[in-house]
């Protein structure tokens, strides 16, 4: 005879907690390793193979991603909020992909997943990015004057001439973005995948991301030909290239930081 059972009692399935991944990320080498110049390709090949087993989600996914951004804008201070939140989103993209590498599949609360328990320590990575830039424009403004570097962004009068200072100002300001970026760039997946601390996280992105400097700008630039190459069929290509755009910075995460089993 089968027991009643309580109505009360604990579901009796296992339920997925988002808030972490579906299994092991792998073992972490820490700061990272570096790789053959030739992995630009390898990243970016990676990156296509995680895209093709799902397409229509990552393009269902993207095309939320959108309409969320066009919402976003209309908010008061809304660059200033993308900023703190862009690692959140690319926390739970990070999840999503680590999910859809183990079980070739991906779900909806995973691509938000960054909005769960790891929201501080993502949002974190965020402000500290939004300070940055601020420290950037502001050294910026202080070579070109502080009307022009208004002007530029789009704010107050309109510029007659570009001041001849204005290149050597922008090369200072490009030098200054390289650590900012790289101690971004892979912290995202550091903290979500492996449960690092922000400060420990960007550290070791800075690192892994300055030892193999070339193969990521020329993935980079890899990335940005394919992406023109792919808008001139009615811009139909897009919806490939976009995508894996942004996915890219994974296949560039488990390459340098995860030992393989």
């Amino acid at each position: 005879m089968n027991e009643a059972r309580n109505p009360y009692s604990p579901p009796a399935a296992v339920v997925e907690d988002p808030s972490t991944p579906p299994g092991d990320a792998g073992a972490l080498i820490e700061n990272g390793r570096t790789v053959p110049i030739g992995s630009c390709v390898r990243w970016i090949s990676g990156t296509y193979e995680l895209f093709s087993q799902r397409p229509w989600k990552w393009i269902g996914t993207m095309l939320l991603f959108a309409l969320i951004s066009i919402a976003l804008s209309m908010v008061p201070l809304s660059n200033l909020l993308t900023t703190i939140l862009w690692p959140v989103v690319a926390g739970g993209m990070a999840y999503a992909l680590d999910q859809l590498r183990q079980t070739r599949n991906f779900t909806l609360s995973a691509v938000f997943s960054g909005f769960g328990p790891k929201f501080l320590p993502l949002a974190t990575v965020g402000v500290v990015a939004l300070l940055s830039y601020g420290i950037m424009f502001a050294v910026f403004s202080v070579m070109v004057g502080s009307d022009t570097a208004i002007a530029l962004t789009g704010g107050g009068k309109q510029l007659s001439t570009i001041p001849p200072n204005f290149w050597s100002a922008l090369m200072v300001s490009m030098v200054l973005s390289i650590p900012l970026t790289a101690a971004t760039f892979l912290a995202t997946p550091l903290i979500m995948l492996h449960d690092l601390r922000p400060a420990e996280a960007m550290q070791m992105s800075f690192f892994g991301c300055l030892k193999n400097i070339v193969p990521w700008i020329l993935s980079g630039i890899l990335m940005m030909l394919l992406i023109l190459v792919s808008a001139i069929p009615l811009l139909l290509g897009l919806f490939v290239t976009l995508p894996m755009a942004v996915m890219l910075f994974y296949s560039m995460y488990r390459d340098i930081f995860v030992e393989e089993a």
